[in-house]
């Protein structure tokens, strides 16, 4: 876990997700498997979520995270998941929710397209494209993929996961006061294309952020000086 902050924007790493407050607003980034207990202590501020895609590592810990949610406010108080609206499993685990635990808060799904933006608590948040892969056993396959960026008062912040090196990776992080951007470091399938950013292709394609915390695809924060 790591934080940092200037004036009322304050940013949390949380081993695979980001936390955004800004004043009262509070803003989650994916669901990492934990992020329910990682982030419990600012569930009670927290307006909505916004997942980056449907890959394990994002929504592992979705189910856990409503739960807890649901914990911490009214029953009618409806709580907003936002997704990229071309990746159905982020509704389907929410459908999932909403049959098997009916009694708990609505939970609201939207989906956005690149370009699109939806405002939670005053904070327009927006999906930039980028691509990615998805490991199986033997390959990597090609999958759509979203970097998400939460505009604030303060200045804006980038979240890039599982994004492979290339243009789209410096759209995202372009204009950014804080970019948070992933690194391959778990063990993949051996192919032909670099599926997954290198540390230093990272810090390139980074370098229009005014910060850059470089993350592994193994929730740890990384050194940004090492090659």
């Amino acid at each position: 876990m790591s934080d940092w902050s200037q004036g009322p924007l304050h940013v949390t790493w949380l081993d695979g997700g980001v936390l955004v407050r800004h004043g009262h607003t509070g803003i989650l980034l994916d669901a990492p498997r934990g992020i329910a207990d990682d982030a419990s202590h600012w569930l009670g501020s927290v307006h909505a979520m916004a997942v980056s895609s449907g890959r394990m590592a994002s929504v592992r810990g979705l189910l856990a995270l409503l739960e807890a949610v649901s914990l911490t406010r009214d029953p009618h108080t409806a709580f907003t998941v936002l997704g990229p609206a071309d990746d159905q499993r982020i509704p389907e685990l929410v459908d999932v929710w909403t049959r098997g635990w009916p009694n708990r808060n609505p939970v609201h799904v939207d989906g956005l397209l690149p370009g699109d933006t939806a405002e939670v608590g005053g904070l327009p948040i927006e999906y930039v494209a980028t691509e990615r892969g998805e490991p199986t056993r033997s390959s990597v396959q090609s999958a759509r993929g979203y970097a998400v960026r939460v505009h604030t008062p303060t200045g804006m912040v980038a979240w890039v996961p599982a994004a492979a090196p290339g243009p789209a990776v410096r759209r995202a992080c372009r204009g950014a006061l804080l970019a948070i951007v992933e690194v391959g470091i778990r063990p993949w399938p051996t192919t032909d294309r670099a599926w997954r950013m290198t540390r230093s292709q990272a810090i390139d394609l980074a370098s229009d952020a005014d910060t850059v915390w470089l993350v592994g695809d193994d929730g740890q924060r990384l050194d940004i000086a090492a090659n």
